[in-house]
């Protein structure tokens, strides 16, 4: 059977936007099951074989069993701690618990002390920690400082540096 290529490109393009009736489309399956396909659609040719595959498909099981299964009752907030991860809730509401607690906490102490700043006092405790952190500093870099000299001089005496 010959397929007129502009009609097949008018179905295709009213396919893809979602225009075709239920007799279009079985006209398109009929077109790309026939073997008879166009190079320009033989890209398209595996798509509806598989939609052919699909609608061939069919099961064993029977309406009443599926139906059945969905159904039945889904297991409650008690079966679930009833099994082996009854412990992992137990461990999330004790969280949980212990967080509010120790928001609440938290914010009543902040809400019931009033902090006195010693602008004097934390300035020196700033320039201390300062100086000793400066010092740990030049400490550091002496140190490689005088281990890069050595290397150096290794290299120079093997004759690598000069």
């Amino acid at each position: 059977m010959s397929y007129n290529m502009n009609n097949i490109n008018n179905l295709l393009e009213a396919y893809w936007k979602g225009n075709t009736s239920l007799s279009q489309e079985a006209e398109l399956r009929a077109y790309f099951q026939s073997g008879d396909v166009d190079v320009s659609h033989e890209t398209y040719a595996p798509l509806f074989q598989h939609f052919s595959n699909m609608r061939d498909m069919s099961t064993d099981l029977e309406i009443e069993t599926v139906l059945q299964d969905i159904a039945k009752p889904k297991a409650s907030i008690f079966s679930i701690f009833t099994r082996s991860s009854y412990r992992m809730g137990i461990a999330a509401a004790m969280t949980a618990v212990f967080s509010v607690t120790a928001l609440l906490n938290l914010q009543n102490t902040s809400s019931t002390h009033n902090i006195v700043l010693d602008e004097a006092a934390e300035t020196e405790e700033a320039l201390r920690v300062t100086r000793e952190a400066l010092a740990f500093l030049s400490v550091k870099i002496d140190n490689s400082s005088r281990e890069v000299k050595s290397g150096v001089s290794k290299l120079s005496s093997v004759g690598i540096i000069r």
